[in-house]
């Protein structure tokens, strides 16, 4: 069996790292030796874990002197590793660079798995080192994201390193980033998946409440918060409804603006985001970008019909009128449109809902798991 690394720049609470993490413990139980090198965050978010967590030795001095303000900075006392230079860092403006630390604690490794630009980096230096037999790239990132929108030219840099192979979350994925590969990088699509065992049915579609919306708002211009909230503004002008609303950090600069009523959850567990899935009798999601759009899935498998914006990631599975309705134009008056036909017609919702479940469950853990072995093994008979 391989032995496989996953080089993580930092493991706070992302859908990118819970699934970085599922995949690591699913492959762990199938028998291959599997470890994660990280430079900070503690995992108090997935209390299952059972791979080896590698963190750098943390600076004392820092840790003191920043321990007092864990008080006030309730996320000091998720620090681990590198998060006390990283705090420092952010105060100075000034970016650390850790690879000769990070290289002393990665393990020698038949395949190193790198994440973002910084990893990328690392792993190409510790395969240069000796340390590591075939490294690969698996950003969780469509290329427009990581490369249109952020403002680091780093991201574009890194898809341009002598990566062995490109994993990739989709096809659409693989064909966007295969331009910016070196022709000897082999590209396979692993994907990532959604635990339908927590992500189910609690409340059927039909003992549900009616008119309640379910969105999510994050503070990245890509998200889109402002478009969900001027849909359900203009929805208010029609109905009476409820809204869920999961924040992210963004609800305080958008309460003026907003004209209905709500119920807000801050950061919320896995297991509580089940509970509100399956309250909704509608998920809107209105971002104009996303690599896959777990959360989608993730409501699909509660049962809950899906109205979303056509944002590339979820072209993956998504059929329009089929398992989700779809707005092309990523406009207000198109998404109240398709709520409102939503809420007023039950035969679609419930169809919504049925094919929805089917899409949830191909894409289960369990089948996405299987994927990846299969690659795996074709990587260890190159090695």
């Amino acid at each position: 069996m391989l032995s496989i690394t996953f080089l993580i720049g930092r493991l706070p609470l992302t859908g990118g790292n819970y699934s970085i993490l599922e995949i690591a413990n699913r492959l762990l139980r199938r028998g291959f030796d599997v470890k994660i090198v990280t430079t900070g965050a503690k995992v108090w978010y997935y209390d299952h874990n059972k791979v080896p967590i590698i963190y750098p030795k943390e600076p004392k001095v820092l840790k003191y002197l920043l321990s007092p303000l864990s008080f006030k900075y309730k996320m000091i006392k998720e620090f681990a590793g590198f998060d006390y230079y990283y705090a420092l860092s952010h105060l100075l403006g000034i970016d650390f660079d850790f690879a000769k630390r990070v290289m002393e604690i990665i393990p020698q490794s038949d395949l190193l798995i790198v994440n973002e630009f910084k990893t990328a980096l690392w792993g190409f230096l510790a395969k240069w080192q000796g340390k590591v037999k075939r490294l690969a790239f698996f950003p969780q990132l469509l290329v427009p994201m990581s490369v249109l929108y952020s403002s680091d030219p780093r991201w574009y840099l890194s898809y341009f390193l002598p990566h062995d192979y490109y994993f990739a979350l989709s096809n659409i994925d693989a064909k966007l980033a295969k331009p910016l590969l070196r022709s000897s990088t082999r590209v396979f699509v692993t994907g990532v998946g959604v635990d339908s065992k927590l992500f189910r049915v609690l409340k059927s579609y039909d003992k549900r409440e009616k008119n309640v919306i379910m969105t999510i708002l994050r503070s990245e211009k890509i998200k889109n918060s402002e478009l969900a909230i001027r849909t359900l503004n203009s929805l208010a002008e029609k109905i009476n409804f409820s809204a869920i609303i999961v924040d992210h950090g963004v609800l305080n600069t958008l309460k003026d603006k907003i004209k209905f009523k709500y119920i807000s959850y801050s950061h919320p567990t896995y297991e509580e985001m089940v509970k509100l899935y399956n309250e909704a009798s509608v998920f809107l999601i209105t971002s104009r970008l996303e690599s896959y759009s777990l959360t989608t899935v993730e409501a699909m498998s509660c049962g809950t019909p899906v109205v979303t914006t056509d944002n590339i990631g979820m072209r993956a599975y998504v059929i329009n009128r089929e398992n989700a309705l779809v707005s092309k134009h990523h406009d207000e008056k198109e998404l109240l449109s398709l709520v409102l036909e939503v809420l007023s017609n039950p035969r679609l919702a419930l169809r919504l809902v049925e094919n929805g479940i089917k899409t949830a469950k191909a894409n289960d853990w369990d089948n996405v798991i299987e994927r990846w072995i299969d690659v795996l093994k074709q990587i260890e008979v190159d090695i």
